[in-house]
């Protein structure tokens, strides 16, 4: 049996403090242009997406992330939201949670194709959402990608990204 341990290292120090440790059935590698990932079959949480060594999202639970990014945001807002941007979401479950609100528009900016690939075959549940009518999928830069977008202004952003090390 394989193990994967995610470690979360306390701020300030160099030290790696607390890990979340998973039995794991299998492992596939997957290299992008952007970042090292893996797709693992687990035993306790399915299909788990880890990218640069950090849990991304999982059969089991990844919903509850997705749901905490997303209905807060809609929720204060008394009008009906119309246009929406997601930076990064490239497993389709932010665009997921989006969609139950009813959007006109969804553009999504995602810098790396490969997850998105990757999330339409092993989460075809979440990834769905991208072939949603009211979905406009654009391989970008986000901060690239608002510099030059047609669109000046949006009702909601959501920023969908791995966590603030490295290149993020």
């Amino acid at each position: 049996m394989l193990w994967f341990t995610e470690y979360y290292q306390s701020p300030g120090t160099e030290l790696e403090g607390t890990g979340l440790t998973v039995k794991v059935k299998s492992a596939k590698s997957v290299s992008t242009a952007y970042q090292e990932g893996m797709l693992l079959e687990t035993v306790d949480y399915g299909k788990m997406l880890v990218i640069d060594g950090a849990i991304q999202t999982t059969e089991r639970d990844g919903f509850i992330y997705h749901e905490m990014i997303v209905h807060p945001a809609f929720f204060t807002i008394p009008e009906r939201v119309d246009s929406v941007l997601i930076v990064g979401g490239g497993d389709g479950g932010t665009l997921t949670e989006v969609l139950k609100h009813q959007p006109r528009r969804v553009d999504v900016a995602e810098i790396d194709k490969a997850v998105v690939e990757l999330a339409m075959k092993a989460f075809p549940g979440a990834s769905k959402a991208f072939r949603d009518a009211r979905v406009k999928l654009t391989f970008a830069d986000g901060k690239r990608f608002v510099e030059s977008a047609e669109r000046s202004t949006y009702d909601v952003i959501l920023v969908d990204c791995s966590d603030p090390v490295g290149p993020s």
